[in-house]
Parts: structure tokens; C-alpha cells; sequence
């Protein structure tokens, strides 16, 4: 029986800890990890804005990369919308803009906290 409740406590003991502290409950991968200065060099770069094709390999700019992510983290967060609920129903240009000032701003911040941002601002209409 003890084994049981210290399996359990080991379970949700991480969930409180970072409930209680303000931590994101999720975890991003790739391009959302980045600081936001990152990502700035990215998209205020000289490199070509468009895809290349070179010997049958294709290449994408290092910016294409950085804004596929952001738009997928807010389709994600439009398809967990619930039925109902406000969704976010702007065009990339507002997105990369918006981005790119809160970033410039805060250049050390995570790009998914930044998106976050975005996020809520967009939903606070």
C-alpha cells in the first residue's frame, strides 16, 4: 500500500511544483526553444525569402522555418478551441509583424513565450 501512495505522489508531485511555480505544463520542440533574438536574424536576413531546389534536395530559409512553427503553434491552439470560443482569424503579415515587435523588445524570451503573447492578445478581443 505504501508503494502504491508514493507512486501516486510521485506522479502529481511534478504537476503541483509546476502549477504552484508558474511553469508551462507543455513542452515545445524545435523552433519555438529559441530566443527571440534567433529568431530575428532569421527573418531580418539576407538569405533568399523563397524555397530553393538544388540536385533534387530542396531548402527552406531559415525564417519559412520559424513562421511554419508559429503558425502551427496557433493552429493548435485554434483546433483545441472549444466549440464556440474565440479563434484566431488573422493573416501571416499581422503575425509576423506582431512577433517581431514583442521580440525586438524582449530579444532573450523563448519564441513560444512570445507566440504565447501573440496568443493571448489576439484572444483578449
Amino acid at each position: 500500500m505504501r508503494i502504491l501512495i508514493s507512486c501516486i505522489v510521485m506522479i502529481f508531485l511534478p504537476l503541483q511544483t509546476a502549477h504552484a511555480v508558474g511553469v508551462h505544463r507543455w513542452v515545445a520542440y524545435g523552433y519555438g526553444n529559441d530566443p527571440c533574438a534567433k529568431f530575428l536574424l532569421a527573418v531580418n536576413s539576407t538569405e533568399p525569402t523563397h524555397v530553393l531546389t538544388w540536385q533534387f534536395d530542396t531548402y527552406y530559409p531559415e525564417s519559412v522555418l520559424y513562421m511554419e512553427w508559429i503558425k502551427g503553434y496557433i493552429t493548435g491552439v485554434n483546433a483545441m478551441a472549444k466549440s464556440g470560443s474565440a479563434r484566431i482569424t488573422t493573416d501571416d503579415d499581422k503575425i509576423e509583424t506582431w512577433v517581431r515587435s514583442y521580440c525586438s523588445a524582449h530579444p532573450d524570451t523563448a519564441l513560444k513565450d512570445a507566440v504565447g503573447e501573440f496568443v493571448k492578445s489576439q484572444l483578449a478581443h
